[in-house]
């Protein structure tokens, strides 16, 4: 972000602050800041372009309620959805109209940046067109909250408690088997065991994420923070005396699903593919979750 769009944004802060009498700017109101301005910075973007490039509302929407690094592959799917559509809508700028034309002008205009090296530039920073070797695209922050685009990998995080209803089906079909009196029990050395290989084993995975050439590195940043979370809730599981057997089994199909949404999110993204080390050891920590359960209803 540039100096003077900081300015701005510091100073809508301060006036929503003010507005609510608050002596100290609030979470909230920078919330809704980032609103307010990514709104007004896209509105600016589609006046000041409004004459040379008409079409580029129709452009915009197409990154909405998405991930805001985006492969070139996944930009050339969506855009050829609409790409006849323009071209008719638009006939005097058909040769503006062509993929290549609309990456350069995205990124001429600010509003994509380009990854290269695990390291992203904008326009302003680096002006010249879209290369051919160039795979992945970022959308600026500016933009990102007016258009819903806030997550670089675009899948739901982690949460233990999320998708209530499917894991509450879950947990049903699990203890019919056994007695509900048992919610909690304390440690064994088996349980204990298993849990540490298997914490340990999302520890590695962050480590093979950081050797995928590919991973640009805002994707590796958020993923990164979401298996640090997830390692983290059971290490603090780890550490109770005696450990709730629900809460644990919640907090492992939470796991689970988010990693079957990374895997299916990279490979579609073109980060890595099926037979990748990441895939494999992704698989693993899966098929290991049944054997802790198993520990946990069997042996415990």
């Amino acid at each position: 972000m540039r100096p003077r769009d900081a300015i701005q944004l510091c100073n809508l802060c301060t006036d929503l602050a003010r507005r609510e009498s608050l002596e100290v700017i609030s979470e909230e109101c920078v919330l809704k800041a980032l609103d307010v301005y990514s709104s007004w910075k896209l509105n600016d973007l589609i006046g000041e372009y409004t004459i040379n490039y008409p079409f580029l509302n129709d452009l915009l929407i197409l990154f909405s309620n998405t991930s805001y690094v985006i492969p070139r592959k996944r930009i050339k799917l969506i855009y050829g959805r609409v790409e006849e559509i323009l071209k008719d809508r638009y006939p005097d700028y058909i040769p503006s109209l062509y993929i290549d034309s609309i990456l350069n002008i995205l990124y001429g205009v600010g509003f994509l940046g380009i990854e290269r090296n695990r390291s992203t530039f904008y326009y302003y920073e680096n002006p010249g067109t879209v290369e051919v070797s160039d795979k992945f695209f970022v959308i600026h922050p500016a933009f990102r909250y007016a258009l819903k685009s806030t997550s670089s990998v675009n899948i739901q995080p982690y949460h233990s408690d999320s998708d209530v209803r499917q894991q509450s089906r879950y947990l049903s079909e699990i203890t019919r088997r056994r007695s509900p009196v048992r919610n909690t029990f304390e440690r064994s050395r088996s349980g204990s065991k298993e849990l540490t290989r298997w914490i340990r084993r999302f520890n590695q995975l962050l480590v093979s994420l950081k050797a995928v050439r590919e991973l640009p590195s805002e994707v590796l940043s958020e993923i990164g923070q979401e298996l640090s979370e997830i390692a983290s809730e059971f290490e603090m599981l780890m550490d109770s005396k005696r450990i709730d057997r629900d809460q644990l089994q919640l907090n492992i199909v939470g796991a689970n699903r988010y990693l079957l949404d990374l895997s299916t999110n990279l490979e579609n993204n073109g980060y890595i593919n099926i037979n990748s080390t990441v895939s494999y050891q992704i698989r693993e920590i899966i098929e290991m979750s049944g054997d802790i359960r198993d520990v946990f209803y069997y042996d415990w």
